[in-house]
């Protein structure tokens, strides 16, 4: 609930915060830029990359440490309230994760898609915890200048940086969870810092602990994801875009960082080495916690480097012969009793014996199962087992959750009622059993509702979880918000309301039905649109998995459900013509489960004997829009030289591919001709030198035209140039691509290609053929103190999404008049007014146009009848 009323200035900061929150947001390369910007770090930083250079290029092999390299931890908690003054436990926890992490036994590496699983790597590092030092501040946020390392400014002096790693776990604010000192930087201020909800794992919280922690960072891999910086890894993506580097070459080029859960393959560069995907559940990605679980065989011999002689952190930790034995699977209990319960799990090949954690209590057993005695009945137990060798201990397990019989169980099902306060959004809840959240809710909107849900998911260990986003709880101040549990017997197991951030609450329930099924199948795969006609699109797709089992699937249209089917391909009909659609798909289970949705857009034909459809419109101003970087003679360029707004693409030299922009695959099976429109302007090409356009037919390349200095165009100059590509000299498959490609011989010979639009056209709208006009430099409306001075008529925004503005120079007083034509002829649109001698200016909406290419003709009866295209984004 909120406390006042805030200005506009504070909600945007913490619409910011929040959206900060929601992604991954690290601020290990600003600090890593500022501190550049000293010459001595800058120097020190060169003299790593040096050694690195030279070590990696000797194979990763001279000098190779050897054994299992153990680094000490001191972790600093700077803490602001109770929250922050995170428990030991919540420490231990990340210590856990960082060992397993870094030494490849966490379980769900497993998830490594098979094109990557080769290069998931064991980085042979292990943590252990040395010292916490705790303070309290009146501060309730750090920031990213490493005031947090200082004494004098309020926190912690690091302690023997060339000894231990220091971690600062402190509120660094602005949404950001953690930020690194990459090797080479001050001494000072060597180590990690990591805001304190981001710090452990849920996974290893037990049983009466409450540890504090934000979804969905709440796995401990941001200390991985931060230490890795700490050991010289760059982000995955290089901190650019596809023409960047991590300096790792087994990760796949990126074009930029992924956020979420991405589905693989997930793709952002053309070029990344032969990859299919993003190495997006790299440790060093944006991704949530639950979706990354690997470092590269790569970047291993990248933090080797840094440990060798010589190397910036040669003196950190010390070797010993280490555990390799991944973590013990099918952790299970048996025979629970009021007073014990016994633990089974499979063997780990060379293991010497095995601990058992109970609630934190370790024992140790060389055998497969332990009989744990002694125990409080009705009591819920947190275990956890490890495999042990001569030389140290291996991964422990996931948790599992074993709770005792007796009469402390409550009788299932169990009622949540829930009464929301006056900001019923802020209010969330888990339920967990066994360690599992089996039910959810949050997205609440109705301030006073109360909501009643009943949980009958059988016997078992539950924890219930209610939060509150705004940290007051929902009681009392700003509505008389309540929560309870209450079991069959009308025994309430928990109720309440007036806490802060959240509140937690463990319980065992014994009996009730079975538990339902509630695992949504995965979200349908490879979804594709093709066949458009001007009714219809077939969708096909590859199949979902579910835990029970997929009965169908629902296909929606504009987010209508438009049918079902049971197979993985559908016919969508009875569409208009040439509208884009927005195609979802979702599969289900018997038991009403909904996978997420995969979307595909879809265009339909133009009706009337024949018609266009715009199928790539790239205009570069965020980005390629479709195109693929060829490589180093290929560059987004921002300046004068673009036609349409800032950007467009600087093509030079003649080195192949690498001189050349190439447009992702479109499918014209469909159409008559492809015409390829686009802008250029050329910039000290030498006379006869040339720029080609290309065209691929499904299985080779071939030159549709070429466009030569001293024959075609001049320097200096923008021009205006179509291709038109028939089918009858070309096949026209589901694949076709467009490239523009330098000849030119030198550096600063150079083309700068802008407003691309590829039309697929068929029937009586054929295009006449091939085309070049120069254009007024003046190309867009100039607005000086002295007036306007144009000539006819000029229109802008073009391209445009909704709106344009026609600047018109009218001779003498006259009705303006102003018509939109399709590619067809057919009026799409028409206005009138008096216009004033001079410029006159109107404003048009055009936001009910669908996309594609018009034509704007304006005339006023005194001489004045100009066309000029219009393209609608």
């Amino acid at each position: 609930m909120r406390k006042l009323l805030l200005t506009v200035g504070t909600v945007l900061l913490m619409a910011f915060t929040v959206n900060a929150q929601n992604q991954r947001l690290c601020a290990s390369d600003e600090v890593f830029e500022r501190q550049n910007a000293n010459p001595k770090t800058l120097e020190l930083r060169k003299n790593v990359e040096e050694h690195t250079r030279n070590f990696l290029a000797k194979g990763g092999k001279a000098n190779q440490r050897t054994g299992i390299l153990n680094i000490p931890v001191i972790v600093h908690v700077i803490y602001n309230n109770s929250q922050q003054n995170i428990s030991d436990a919540q420490i231990q926890s990340q210590i856990d994760v960082l060992t397993e992490d870094f030494r490849k036994m966490n379980a769900d590496v497993s998830l490594t898609p098979s094109e990557f699983a080769p290069l998931a790597s064991d980085i042979e590092i292990e943590f252990s915890l040395a010292q916490i030092t705790r303070k309290s501040s009146s501060k309730t946020s750090w920031g990213t200048n490493d005031a947090m390392k200082s004494s004098a400014q309020g926190g912690v002096d690091v302690v023997s940086p060339d000894e231990y790693l220091n971690i600062w776990v402190c509120n660094i604010g602005g949404g950001i969870l953690g930020y690194a000192q990459f090797p080479g930087g001050p001494s000072s201020t060597d180590g990690v810092v990591i805001s304190p909800q981001y710090f452990g794992s849920i996974d290893r919280q037990g049983a009466g602990e409450n540890f504090y922690l934000s979804s969905p960072f709440d796995l401990g891999r941001t200390a991985t994801h931060e230490v890795g910086h700490y050991l010289n890894l760059r982000h995955i993506w290089g901190d650019g875009n596809c023409n960047a580097d991590d300096f790792v070459t087994d990760t796949p080029t990126a074009g930029g960082a992924n956020y979420g859960c991405p589905s693989y393959p997930s793709k952002s560069c053309t070029n990344n080495g032969g990859y299919t995907s993003d190495m997006f559940m790299n440790y060093m990605d944006y991704v949530d916690d639950a979706c990354m679980y690997m470092f590269s065989a790569g970047q291993k011999a990248r933090m080797d480097a840094i440990f060798e002689p010589g190397g910036s952190r040669e003196t950190l930790g010390t070797s010993t012969g280490g555990c390799t034995l991944a973590a013990p699977s099918g952790l299970s209990s048996s025979n629970i009793g009021d007073n014990s319960f016994t633990l089974s799990w499979s063997s780990v090949s060379g293991a010497t014996g095995y601990d058992v954690s109970v609630d934190g209590t370790v024992t140790s057993t060389s055998g497969t199962s332990t009989t744990i005695t002694g125990l409080t009945p009705g009591t819920t137990y947190t275990t956890k087992v490890r495999s042990k060798c001569a030389s140290g201990s291996g991964a422990y397990s996931a948790n599992l959750m074993v709770t005792t019989t007796g009469s402390n169980c409550s009788t299932g099902p169990v009622t949540l009622s829930l009464t929301l306060d006056n900001y019923p959004s802020e209010t969330s809840w888990t339920l967990s059993k066994d360690g599992s959240t089996v039910a959810s809710g949050s997205g609440y909107s109705t301030s006073g509702q109360t909501v009643t849900e009943v949980f009958d998911f059988g016997s078992g260990s539950y924890s219930f979880t209610i939060n509150d986003s705004y940290g007051d709880g929902i009681c009392c101040s700003y509505g008389n918000g309540s929560y309870s549990l209450t079991d069959a017997n009308s025994t309430v197991i928990v109720s309440g309301g007036n806490f802060s951030s959240s509140e937690n609450t463990s319980y065992c329930v014994e009996g009730g039905g079975p538990a339902p099924d509630t695992q949504a199948p995965t979200a349908p795969g490879s979804l594709s649109a093709s066949n458009e006609t001007q009714t219809s699109v077939d969708l096909s797709w590859s199949a979902s998995s579910d835990n029970v089992g997929v009965t169908g699937y629902d296909v929606f249209v504009d987010g209508s459900l438009d049918g079902s089917t049971t197979g993985t391909s559908y016919s969508v009909t009875g569409l208009s013509s040439a509208t884009t659609y927005s195609l979802s798909v979702k599969a289900k289970d018997a038991a009403g489960n909904m996978s997420a949705s995969s979307t595909v857009s879809a265009t339909t034909l133009s009706s009337g004997g024949g018609g266009s459809n715009v199928l790539l419109s790239s205009y570069f101003e965020s980005g390629w829009d479709g195109w693929s970087d060829g490589g180093s003679d290929v560059a987004r360029y921002s300046g004068t030289r673009s036609y349409e707004g800032s950007y467009s693409i600087r093509l030079r030299d003649n080195s192949g591919t690498a001189s050349a922009m190439t447009s992702g695959a479109m499918n014209v099976s469909a159409y008559d001709q492809i015409s390829v429109e686009f802008y250029f302007y050329a910039y000290s090409m030498e006379n006869g030198e040339d720029f080609w356009v290309r065209y691929y037919n499904g299985s080779s390349w071939s030159t549709v035209a070429t466009y030569a200095r001293g024959t075609n165009f001049d320097n200096n100059t923008f021009y205006v140039a179509t291709v038109t590509i028939d089918a009858s000299n070309y096949a026209f498959p589901s694949n076709a691509q467009i490239r523009f490609q330098c000849d030119a011989s030198g550096n600063n010979d150079q083309i700068y290609i802008d407003a691309v639009t590829v039309t697929g056209i068929s029937g009586g709208a054929k295009s006449a053929g091939n085309s070049i006009t120069a254009l007024d430099m003046e190309r867009r409306v100039v607005e000086a103190d002295n007036g306007i001075d144009i000539d006819g008529f000029n229109m802008y925004p073009n391209p445009t999404v909704d709106r344009i503005s026609l600047m018109v120079d009218v001779d003498e007083d006259a009705e303006v008049h102003m018509v939109i034509h399709d590619v067809q002829g057919r009026v799409i649109l028409k206005k009138a007014w008096n216009g004033l001698e001079g410029v006159t200016k109107l404003d048009v909406d055009v936001s009910s146009l669908e996309k594609g290419l018009y034509f704007v003709r304006v005339s006023d009866g005194n001489g004045l009848n100009d066309i000029q295209k219009l393209i609608k984004r």
